[in-house]
């Protein structure tokens, strides 16, 4: 869990800070945490699932 809170952390720095270089809208802020959150549900289910080959 701890890597995934720094990853969030990460996330905050290239959205908010220097490193992304835009300062985004509460709402587009909003909309790229939902994003992110959807897309890592998405990741942990397709880890469970097993590999077709």
């Amino acid at each position: 869990m701890a890597r995934k809170e720094g990853r969030l952390a990460h996330e905050e720095l290239f959205v908010n800070g220097h490193v992304g270089g835009e300062r985004l809208s509460k709402h587009e802020r909003s909309t790229l945490r939902s994003q992110a959150r959807e897309l890592d549900a998405r990741i942990e289910a397709a880890k469970k699932e097993d590999i077709a080959e």
